[in-house]
């Protein structure tokens, strides 16, 4: 057995690589949202407590869905958090559920993460560059990682790469990137 302390900032940045993961393997979708909102809520909570409030869900589906649809997305991401994690009122209840969304929780955990100014490490440089490569706008404002130099065979290549293969390519290339000067 293993005892230690852990901050919710801790706990919040354990969760969203962890969320980060699965969705890279595409591995459990269900699993996914519930761990990246579950970040997400903590994330969002802490900016709040440092007066940042404009990071809540509701304004950063604002940014990045037209006039008019910000409500249907908000039902569309929180609707799912709920169902996942109760059945006390609906023991028999069943949903459709589009993993899709789960791109949303994580983008609006890494913007808050950014608020909060928090290095990003290989999971989240991955993901952000696929968001990136594959014109999801959904960080496009927040984060540029993507150098705008690489070449267009360069950016082909890439975007035909299988999520995990990606996952592997980039983090290799984080490594490189951040890699102290005269390590190996």
């Amino acid at each position: 057995m293993t005892i230690f302390t852990i901050t919710k900032l801790d706990c919040a940045r354990n969760q969203l690589d962890c969320a980060i993961d699965l969705w890279f393997h595409d591995n459990d979708a269900i699993s996914t949202h519930t761990v990246a909102f579950a970040a997400f809520e903590i994330i969002n909570n802490l900016n709040e407590h440092l007066g940042k409030p404009h990071l809540s869900l509701q304004n950063v589906v604002k940014q990045i869905t037209k006039p008019g649809d910000a409500k249907n997305m908000l039902k569309t991401i929180k609707g799912p958090m709920c169902f996942f994690k109760h059945a006390d009122k609906d023991p028999t209840a069943t949903m459709i559920f589009n993993d899709e969304v789960n791109e949303l929780v994580i983008a609006a955990a890494l913007v808050g993460l950014k608020s909060l100014d928090q290095a990003t490490n290989e999971l989240r440089f991955a993901f952000m560059s696929w968001l990136h490569l594959h014109e999801r706008p959904l960080l496009q404002k927040h984060f540029q990682p993507i150098p705008q130099s690489i070449p267009v065979e360069q950016i082909t290549a890439l975007r035909a790469l299988s999520k995990t293969e990606f996952l592997e390519v980039m983090a290799q290339k984080f490594r490189t990137a951040f890699a102290s000067p005269g390590k190996t």
